[in-house]
């Protein structure tokens, strides 16, 4: 099991283009899927560890693994669910900061062509803003009777960010 997948990016404010495969059967929707999946692959360790520390991390990336075995652990399983909206924002923020410039052999290209391409720098920290709120009410839930688990989170992710990177 993963903590999210493509379908968080199908549809609503966090929406990727043809990442639905039933859009239209002429879309690269193959290769955009792909893409988020690896996004999401690639950041789910590193986001357990900044958002739980250490040993919480490893607990969950084993109950993901282990959930597909018939394995129960309702608390961790609060804690997936908990935390699987500020994630889809964390993924979604990486995305366009990555999406806007394509790196060659002599340096940084911003993408552009027919289509007049917007600056992705407000939408990504309305994303990232989104995703410091969501990780706020998830600490805030970890430290109630409610969840047994101690989570020790790094700063960045609770840190709201602006334009002006201030």
């Amino acid at each position: 099991m993963k903590l999210i997948d493509v379908r968080w990016f199908q549809s609503g404010p966090l929406q990727i283009e043809n990442a639905d495969p039933l859009e239209d059967a002429n879309n690269n929707a193959d290769a955009v899927i792909d893409m988020v999946e690896a996004y999401i692959k690639r950041l789910t360790p590193k986001f357990l560890h900044l958002l739980l520390g250490d040993d919480l991390a490893q607990l969950i990336l084993r109950r993901l693994e282990d959930c597909e075995y018939g394995y129960d652990d309702d608390m961790a399983d609060a804690v997936i669910h908990r935390i699987q909206p500020a994630f889809a924002h964390y993924v979604f923020y990486h995305i366009l900061r990555d999406a806007s410039e394509v790196a060659t052999i002599t340096g940084l290209v911003r993408l552009s062509n027919a289509n007049d391409y917007a600056a992705p720098r407000e939408r990504m920290c309305i994303v990232w803003n989104e995703m410091v709120e969501l990780n706020r009410a998830f600490v805030r839930w970890a430290a109630t009777d409610e969840c047994s688990y101690h989570v020790y989170y790094h700063r960045t992710l609770v840190t709201p960010i602006n334009l002006l990177n201030l």
